[in-house]
């Protein structure tokens, strides 16, 4: 007996030593998902992966009082954090350890305190640009934290008159104009020139319609000056994030507006150049006590060009490729695992990591793509780029390994509607329930038909008509034989 477990133990250390043990992959707190073309969500794979998660110890700071906002200059492969309630800006390096602080800010040589602060950016010049909020201004500083110049209340008559100044959001484009989001200012974003000057509002937002919306207009419409002086005035809602790409265009996120008006992407006119969506975030909606819905409270671009918007309500990240379809969505609400948040507040990007900042918790989360993520991206790059027929093997290598995912047959369907096979085009579109893409692949279809056997048609319809001649003249001589 004894001979036998040892030798069934020293068979089982052989297979250790020889045979390789798989890696696994870690185990995502949260579940992914897609919608179909009914809005529907269906089970997916996830397309990231919490790597860490840093604390200030992690970062080697002594702690962080109130972090509200983070910029990744990619240029300089640095972080800045913003540590609200410190009053200062921690710059960390790409493995996220802190390399030197901004902690005193002078303006002409005195003390000049930042007063609950809520956003950072950093300019091509490495300028370093702060909504100074609880000071209402808007400050720019060099890295010894001189303040060079800043941006209070403009004196202008498009400016409200009864608006205070205070900053939530900050961001500077290639030209040196600023843009800002300020409390209580419904107008869009204020634009300042590179001295400082007010310039306009940028990308109004429209007004949310709501039943309470429309049942006011109703009222007013039948009552007298005196009457609708009582009912509430209605304004555009406020944008709650933005961001600036590579090639100046702006994107915003605003916090309670229809699935549709969540994202925009504005032009140098400010206007959305987003044309068609079925909407951005959470498309189906959750109902306790009160309606859960998503709450877009930042948004960053990356340098490829895909979107990461960040909810606050479920702690999610949405992220969008160029043309803005629904690629993943990841992250959570909850405390003690990683991945998942309290009060989450801030995302940028890092390469192709994806960073999000907690405010609660203080702490920065860093995910990185699973190999489902690279072959999407993979197939989405060939695809926006034109190389529909190169992109067949990736979609289709994507399905066997998740035949929920939404995109990857939209992917195929539109490839070959591109490449005028129509019928194929038609099945994949009404795998995934794609009635505007299957109608217009099969209108196609229908054209190719007729087409290629036009001369068939033709011929019969000449037939036909001779038949129905033959017939007729047939007809008309009997009846006039009768008579």
């Amino acid at each position: 007996m004894k001979k036998a477990i040892r030798f069934f133990a020293s068979f089982v250390l052989v297979l250790l030593i020889v045979v390789p043990i798989p890696a696994f992959a870690a185990v995502e707190p949260y579940k992914g998902y897609q919608y179909d073309c009914y809005g529907t969500s269906v089970a997916s794979l996830n397309g990231y992966t919490p790597y860490k998660v840093f604390t200030a110890t992690d970062m080697g700071i002594g702690g962080l009082e109130n972090p509200k906002d983070f910029y990744v200059d990619d240029s300089a492969n640095e972080i800045y954090l913003l540590d609200s309630g410190a009053g200062r800006v921690i710059v960390l390096n790409s493995d996220m350890q802190v390399i030197r602080e901004i902690n005193s800010f002078t303006l002409n040589g005195e003390a000049s305190p930042l007063a609950s602060p809520s956003s950072v950016f950093v300019t091509e010049d490495k300028m370093v640009v702060i909504a100074d909020t609880d000071n209402m201004r808007i400050i720019k500083v060099n890295q010894n934290g001189e303040i060079i110049s800043e941006i209070t209340r403009p004196e202008s008559s498009v400016y409200p008159a009864e608006a205070t100044f205070t900053p939530l959001k900050v961001l500077c484009d290639s030209a040196g104009k600023t843009y800002a989001l300020l409390d209580g200012i419904y107008q869009g974003a204020a634009v300042f020139n590179k001295e400082n000057k007010f310039e306009r509002f940028y990308g109004s937002n429209r007004v949310s319609v709501s039943v309470e919306v429309l049942a006011d207009m109703f009222w007013k419409s039948i009552m007298n000056s005196t009457q609708r002086e009582g009912l509430s005035r209605y304004v555009p809602v406020e944008f709650a994030g933005m961001d600036i790409d590579k090639d100046g265009f702006v994107t915003t996120v605003t916090k309670n507006a229809v699935p549709k008006e969540r994202l925009r992407k504005l032009n140098s006119l400010g206007e959305n150049i987003i044309s068609s969506s079925s909407g951005f975030g959470d498309l189906e909606q959750v109902y306790d006590m009160v309606t859960i819905a998503t709450t877009f409270i930042d948004v960053a671009v990356d340098a490829d060009g895909y979107t990461y918007a960040l909810d606050s309500t479920r702690g999610r990240v949405f992220e969008y490729d160029k043309n803005y379809n629904f690629v993943f969505a990841f992250g959570g609400i909850s405390s003690g695992q990683d991945g998942m948040f309290k009060f989450p507040i801030a995302v940028e990007t890092k390469g192709d990591d994806v960073l999000v900042l907690d405010s609660e918790m203080k702490t920065i989360t860093e995910f990185r793509m699973t190999s489902f993520g690279e072959k999407v991206h993979g197939a989405l790059e060939l695809y926006n780029e034109g190389y529909y027929k190169e992109a067949f093997e990736p979609w289709k290598e994507i399905i066997k390994l998740n035949n929920n995912y939404t995109l990857a047959h939209t992917g195929l369907g539109d490839g070959y509607y591109m490449l005028g096979e129509y019928k194929k085009a038609m099945e994949e579109y009404e795998l995934v329930h794609d009635k505007q893409g299957y109608l217009k692949a099969f209108r196609e279809y229908r054209n190719t038909i007729i087409r290629d056997n036009f001369k068939h048609i033709l011929l019969a319809v000449v037939l036909l008509a001779a038949i129905s001649v033959f017939f007729s003249v047939r007809s008309k001589r009997k009846r006039r034989n009768r008579s």
